[in-house]
């Protein structure tokens, strides 16, 4: 799916619901990313050039953000 967006497109905004959205980062990300629990936020950064390049294990978690209890 990612290596489907167009290539003027610099930044991408995905919404959905568990678990298929903490399984995701968790692939891309060399570090893996903690559980997304609900209105949680994950930013990943890939040093590529073209969407086409991306791969697993080769995103950084710039940030991630979860709901105070």
């Amino acid at each position: 799916m990612l290596k489907k967006i167009d290539e003027d497109t610099n930044t991408i905004t995905l919404f959905g619901h568990n678990p298929a959205f903490t399984e995701m980062p968790d692939r891309l990300c060399k570090s893996g990313c903690e559980f997304l629990t609900k209105t949680s936020i994950v930013c990943i950064s890939f040093p590529v050039n073209s969407w086409s390049e991306i791969k697993l294990d080769t995103g950084k978690q710039e940030y991630f953000l979860k709901p105070e209890k």
